[in-house]
């Protein structure tokens, strides 16, 4: 598969730059009431995220001490087919 490129194509800009043109296009408007969507149990999904949000969202191998802990179910009974 080849590599999309259509991104290079534009020039690269910061959270912050990205949220001054958005400030600018609501004219006012309240970010949060037009670009954030609740889900029904109250997680708030925002129009954009960036690589820097998912390594927040990735806890260290052996460095967590919650109690929460994630498990994925594997349906095919041999291990290394799974």
């Amino acid at each position: 598969m080849s590599e999309l490129t259509l991104a290079s194509e534009f020039p690269t800009r910061s959270r912050t730059e990205w949220l001054a043109l958005v400030d600018e296009t609501l004219k006012g408007a309240d970010f949060d009431k037009r670009l954030v969507s609740p889900t029904y149990d109250g997680v708030k999904i925002q129009p954009l995220y960036t690589g820097d949000d998912a390594r927040a969202s990735v806890v260290p191998a052996g460095g967590d001490t919650s109690p929460w802990r994630i498990a994925q179910a594997i349906a095919d009974p041999d291990p290394a087919a799974a």
